[in-house]
């Protein structure tokens, strides 16, 4: 079973110290790489390396191959680099000929450094190619997985088409793919705006715009009640870039993962769009009501900082960007709550608490999220975040509510986002009105309402600061009076806003 497989960037200019490293001349074409003649090419890289220590604690592997095809004359090394860099030649192969094939001597997992790296070195005597490197298992028994995508969009359609064409050519059309029969996606159209239907892997449905929340809500509806018999479901933003190699790895983590006391979800890391190789995080913890990424702003094209990306760490969450989440979590745990966009899985990996494994290789570059930020979010950002504090009771509280607001209308005066501090103060309204606000509302027309806003004149600095100090001091004591009654009936409506028959019927997927 192939587990991991080298991967080349589609341009040898793209990022290529996430892919290889390289003292001399290399050049990328046809999905091979192409070396000169003393050239070295070292694989201990973000996407390459193999990073054993989570396959040892997570699955059944415990012996590994790996495999090479070449072309030329080279000379190539299996190596181990511990977390201090220290390195160990595993074996040394000396290659010559067109189009050779040669194996490693099997490699015992267990009796490697906890943390470390497996990763080939090639040298070029002559003019060479490298066409495949592969790590593969023996598993007896592999679990059986089928994984429906989901990808949530609304009016982005250049990015999901692009998105469903590599994994198209990748994986599905690419009879060597091991994830080809594992993986199907459904796209859910909040926009209506991508043509209805069900072809072969990848179904698209139309949807009403609820959201983020509402669109992943569908998806789970959809793959929990499939004939296809799912296994997983696989959350992905609508505006990602991805390899499509990062899905492969996924479904055969899970083929040979190992059985678990608690459910094993699957995160993707995420790598900054606009500077590719730096990491925004690693999932998140959810501490004292605020969030804290793991290794944010990482450079992950240096090998030391890999082997600290690749140490467990306690995470709360994973951001749904890319999450693959067992539907046997969500029977139990029921579907989102109905935030619209904004702290959904924030809350959901709060309640699951299901354990995540987060690894190097498995990753996806998106916007890096002040790129994208717009004052309406604040609405939806404070908002959630207040009624997650007050279902979890992790740093709410009248006190901490109001310091929060105080710390975020002064910070969007000193930024000058004086456009801000109305959707801040909205959001603190309407948090007080408890769920029913979820349960009555529509909530694309509330979304409609907040873009409106955005055409509002913003106040000057000074009226915006006399206007931070009646919301100050309103709130205080609105909170003091109301917060403990909106928790108490936040925490009662919970299962109720996350139950089926509430997003059927958000939905209007009831007959």
């Amino acid at each position: 079973m192939r587990l991991h497989r080298v991967i080349f960037p589609e341009r040898v200019e793209r990022n290529h110290e996430l892919y290889y490293r390289v003292m001399g001349s290399a050049a990328v074409q046809s999905g091979v790489l192409s070396i000169q003649a003393g050239t070295m090419v070292r694989f201990d890289t973000y996407f390459n390396g193999f990073f054993y220590s989570k396959y040892v604690k997570y699955t059944q592997v415990e012996t590994l191959t790996v495999q090479i095809r070449c072309s030329g004359r080279l000379e190539a090394k299996l190596v181990c680099a511990a977390p201090d860099l220290t390195e160990t030649v595993m074996e040394t192969i000396l290659l010559s000929g067109s189009d050779v094939s040669k194996e490693f001597q099997p490699v015992s997992l267990q009796v490697l450094p906890v943390g470390g790296v497996l990763y080939c070195v090639f040298t070029a005597n002559e003019a060479s190619v490298i066409s495949e490197v592969s790590y593969r298992a023996t598993v007896s028994r592999p679990n059986q997985v089928h994984i429906a995508g989901v990808i949530c969009t609304y009016r982005r359609e250049e990015y999901v088409k692009r998105n469903l064409r590599r994994i198209d050519a990748q994986i599905w059309q690419n009879i060597d793919s091991p994830a080809a029969q594992s993986l199907d996606v459904l796209v859910v159209d909040n926009g209506k705006t991508l043509t209805p239907g069900d072809s072969g892997h990848v179904a698209i449905m139309p949807n009403k715009n609820c959201g983020g929340s509402g669109g992943f809500a569908r998806g789970m509806l959809e793959a929990l009640h499939s004939e296809k018999r799912y296994t997983h479901v696989l959350l992905m933003d609508d505006d990602i870039s991805f390899e499509p190699s990062v899905l492969e790895r996924t479904v055969q983590l899970l083929k040979v993962a190992k059985p678990l006391e608690n459910p094993l979800c699957i995160g993707g890391q995420m790598l900054v769009e606009s500077d590719p190789t730096i990491q925004y995080e690693s999932g998140s913890r959810y501490e004292g009501g605020r969030l804290y990424p793991v290794n944010r702003g990482m450079d992950v094209s240096v090998l030391k900082n890999l082997m600290q990306n690749e140490r467990e760490e306690s995470v709360d969450y994973n951001a749904w960007w890319y999450c693959c989440i067992p539907l046997t979590l969500v029977k139990t745990h029921r579907l989102p709550l109905p935030f619209f966009i904004k702290t959904d899985d924030v809350e959901y990996g709060l309640r699951s608490g299901a354990e995540y494994l987060l690894m190097n290789g498995i990753g996806v570059w998106h916007k890096a999220f002040p790129e994208k930020q717009s004052a309406h979010l604040e609405y939806y950002i404070k908002r959630n975040e207040l009624v997650v504090s007050a279902l979890y009771q992790n740093g709410d509280g009248v006190l901490s509510s109001i310091h929060k607001l105080f710390c975020s209308l002064g910070g969007s005066i000193l930024r000058g986002r004086t456009d801000q501090i109305k959707y801040i103060y909205n959001a603190y309204r309407d948090f007080l009105k408890g769920p029913d606000l979820f349960l009555e509302i529509d909530p694309e027309k509330l979304n409609h309402v907040l873009l409106d806003q955005k055409t509002e004149r913003a106040p000057s600095t000074i009226v915006a600061f006399l206007w931070s100090v009646v919301i100050v001091l309103t709130m205080f004591f609105r909170f003091l009076v109301g917060y403990r009654t909106a928790q108490k009936k936040f925490i009662s409506k919970q299962c109720e806003l996350s139950n089926e028959e509430f997003w059927k019927k958000k939905l209007d997927l009831v007959d």
